[in-house]
């Protein structure tokens, strides 16, 4: 018989699985995210302790089974005027590029600043304000 305790084990992956990452507010995304840390964690968890642990775990509320988005949206839960990972153009990207376009993108971006110093801003004369 092992010393194993699910108890422990539910308790530091509930304090241990949080997303990293921008999830935006679409909870759905979050909890993927929070799903897939936990199972993660789960690793160590002999497989005579496995089921029950992530039964323990899902009556807790750390592992939520996902449904599936409603008709009309990704798999990020946005719809084809929202999703910036074009999911509804031809070809869509896998989450991994998905991420990786929304990591360019920040909430602090001012999306028109050019990315380097305009020099023709520099030859502008100074003007007072009145």
């Amino acid at each position: 018989m092992s010393d194993f305790d699910i108890a422990a084990t539910v308790a530091y992956v509930d304090a241990n699985a949080q997303p990293k990452g921008r999830y935006g507010s679409v909870y759905e995304l979050w909890q993927q995210a929070r799903n897939r840390e936990a199972y993660a964690l789960l690793g160590h968890v002999p497989d005579e302790h496995f089921d029950a642990t992530v039964k323990a775990l899902k009556d807790k509320g750390v592992i939520i089974e996902s449904e599936r988005p409603p008709e009309g949206l990704c798999q990020h839960w946005l719809d084809a005027d929202t999703c910036p990972c074009g999911c509804f153009e031809g070809d869509a990207l896998d989450d991994a590029a998905c991420r990786e376009a929304r990591a360019r993108v920040t909430v602090t971006d001012d999306l028109d600043a050019p990315e380097e110093p305009d020099p023709y801003l520099d030859t502008l004369p100074d003007v007072e304000d009145d």
